[in-house]
């Protein structure tokens, strides 16, 4: 079996990490398990084929979960692949795994977008909103933990789609990485705007017409990635009712449109790392702004009067700061609250939270309290002021947190029901055909965002509060003795998609899943990293 070599690589450079989980000898041998559990994730096989590099060879595949991902199209998936890439292939060191497949995936950008369904780059669906951000966070931690990383910047890409309306085949062409990365950035501070193709049944048996039009932009004001609309579902939360008998059909459980919170963590991450890079210190990225070009008919004034605006990637970053905190912070004190920002403050279920969205269509769907959050902390723990972050992540660490993995929905929401059951036909909106998938069962994969967004705004206050960042080691260790539990109790050796409420086995549930895996690799590794700064 490939990867032996890799697996005894990481386990002798990480035979340290994970001691004292439990405070039992050979603990160090959990993240070499965890390393070769993520092994069934990664394979070659000749359906479904990934797109064909630029050198001609073919990118490798990815399993998003076994085994109901095992067969056919439904193995490749972009979000999940770039969710679970920087743990299971940069973190054990498999770097050119990772590089062939982030060129890969580059290969078939479209309207800004990487793929949610690959579909071998022939019948891809652009229909996610969130991928394009995880992608282009892997190309930054392949940059920061590759050797000589920076040099897939330059590396090519195959664009198998160079313009929206390609035809495939018609009009390759080849560029380097940071171009395809410039232009997804690009296109969205332009405004991205289109339907799906061959929008209807045929892609979609449970989608309303209005499901297939799709957007992203960029809000000028503040800075934020918005996008979506209450008929689709542009985020990892993507599940679309199905139940005639209990009306949900077509209708999203999680719109999430407006500015998700997790894309604004990824979008600032980015960013912000592009603003190093394209220093004058540095010029590693040859571009350093974006421009958004308004039309003629918003502005008819004067034609020399400017129609354009343009963003460096500091001034980008700093918006998205600034205007963070006061848009999704919900502050304890009702005085606190300014009605500029929350202008229906009897939507508002719980006070000292960060919010699932900003400007959603439902409104109330903002305020919701959620797992999303503790993603745009781990990535971008900057973002938030700490004392703010930390009583967030506390509220949701007794509201939210389960034996394995996190609530997907405040218990006190109406709309909360932590079994998930696909094949239920009732007649309970809520829960007919699995409608409350992301409304309340426990997903393992944001559990290990929430555990490195603890450690990172901790660290953060650990000289005002000695005790937080102690006792924070103390609960994140212990909580990682959970997962290695599971993972020597599984048939599968391996870590689920998600349980039902309790840590319950879900038969829904993919028993073997790499998102799981890869971010609970990445809690280890950063265990690691602040221990080696202690």
């Amino acid at each position: 079996m490939w990867g032996r070599s890799a697996s005894s690589c990481w386990y002798r450079a990480n035979s340290r990490r994970c001691r004292g989980w439990t405070g039992c000898e050979g603990a160090g041998s959990r993240p070499r398990r965890l390393s070769l559990r993520r092994l069934q994730r990664l394979a070659s096989f000749d359906r479904p084929r990934a797109p064909v590099l630029a050198r001609r060879r073919p990118g490798d595949k990815r399993l998003p979960g076994l085994p109901h991902f095992s067969h056919g199209i439904w193995r490749n998936w972009g979000r999940d692949t770039f969710i679970a890439l920087p743990g299971c292939l940069l973190i054990p060191g498999r770097f050119d795994d990772a590089r062939y497949i982030i060129l890969a995936f580059a290969g078939t950008l479209r309207h800004g977008l990487i793929p949610n369904l690959l579909g071998e780059g022939v019948c891809s669906r652009y229909n996610c909103r969130d991928a394009v951000w995880f992608w282009l966070l892997a190309i930054k931690e392949y940059v920061q933990a590759a050797p000589n990383g920076l040099a897939i910047l330059d590396d090519k890409v195959r664009r198998i789609y160079p313009n929206d309306d390609t035809v495939l085949g018609a009009e390759e062409r080849e560029e380097p990485l940071h171009e395809t990365m410039y232009e997804a950035i690009q296109r969205h501070f332009a405004g991205i705007s289109f339907r799906e193709r061959d929008a209807g049944s045929k892609i979609d048996e449970h989608m309303n017409n209005e499901g297939f039009n799709l957007n992203a932009y960029i809000d000028l004001g503040t800075g934020f990635v918005m996008g979506g609309n209450q008929w689709n579902c542009g985020t990892w939360m993507d599940k679309m009712g199905s139940s005639d008998r209990a009306g949900n059909r077509g209708q999203p459980a999680t719109p999430r449109d407006g500015a998700a919170v997790e894309l604004q963590g990824l979008c600032y991450a980015v960013v912000d790392w592009l603003a190093e890079l394209s220093s004058k210190e540095s010029q590693h990225f040859p571009h350093t702004s974006v421009v958004h070009e308004f039309p003629y008919e918003d502005h008819p004034t004067d034609e020399k009067q400017k129609l354009t605006i343009e963003w460096t990637w500091r001034e980008w970053a700093d918006r998205l700061k600034e205007n963070f905190g006061r848009c999704f912070y919900v502050p304890e004190n009702q005085d606190e609250i300014d009605e500029a920002y929350h202008p229906r403050p009897e939507m508002i279920n719980r006070r000292g939270i960060v919010k699932d969205s900003f400007g959603s269509s439902q409104l109330y769907t903002d305020y919701q309290l959620r797992p999303n959050f503790p993603i745009a902390l781990a990535v971008a723990p900057d973002l938030l002021d700490p004392e703010q972050a930390w009583h967030a992540l506390t509220v949701a660490e007794q509201t939210l947190q389960g034996h394995l993995g996190m609530k997907t929905l405040d218990p006190s929401d109406y709309a909360y029901d932590g079994n998930y059951d696909n094949a239920n036909d009732g007649t309970d909106k809520k829960t007919a055909k699995g409608w409350n998938y992301h409304q309340g069962p426990e997903w393992l994969w944001v559990s290990g965002f929430f555990l490195r967004a603890q450690l990172a705004v901790a660290w953060r206050l650990r000289e005002k509060h000695s005790e937080v960042w102690e006792e924070t080691l103390t609960k994140v260790k212990h909580k990682l003795g959970a997962f290695w539990v599971h993972l020597q109790k599984s048939s599968w050796r391996s870590l689920p998609e998600l349980t039902n409420s309790g840590g319950a086995e879900c038969g829904g549930s993919c028993p073997a899943q790499a998102w799981s895996l890869g971010c609970i690799l990445e809690t280890v590794a950063d265990l690691d990293h602040y221990g080696k700064m202690s």
